[in-house]
């Protein structure tokens, strides 16, 4: 529906750090970062993410998410949460829609040069 919620439960006072990765493979697994988030753990011990997909940006491709808790009293950190993969896809036109700037690039090029060859054509 256009929304991404993230939602868990932790140690109250203490922050969670929420780690969106983009997943490369080839020979070996590597990662790059690509959105990080840092939010409270209240009171009862829940916490949340919620944004619009929008705002991620995310091209096709596959991505892994991962928690951890911080506390800043301590400057400590627990062990990383259990990975979860997900995926971006696009749909024919969404990927018509992306393009489009390229598309209309190629037409003008396209119908210029066949403009000089006619003015040349007509000389």
């Amino acid at each position: 529906n256009g929304h991404l919620l993230i939602d868990g439960k932790g140690s109250k006072d203490t922050k969670a750090v929420v780690n969106i990765s983009n997943v490369q493979t080839d020979d070996t697994l590597q990662d790059t970062s690509i959105k990080t988030y840092v939010v409270d753990i209240n009171e009862a011990g829940y916490w949340s993410v919620e944004t619009n997909i929008n705002n991620f940006s995310l091209l096709p491709g596959e991505y892994r998410l991962e928690v951890m808790a911080y506390d800043e009293m301590t400057n400590t950190r627990s062990d990383t949460s259990q990975t979860s993969y997900f995926e971006i896809t696009q749909d024919w036109g969404d990927k018509i829609i992306v393009r489009l700037d390229t598309y209309l690039n190629y037409f003008v090029i396209t119908f210029l040069i066949l403009g000089i060859i006619s003015i040349v054509l007509l000389i």
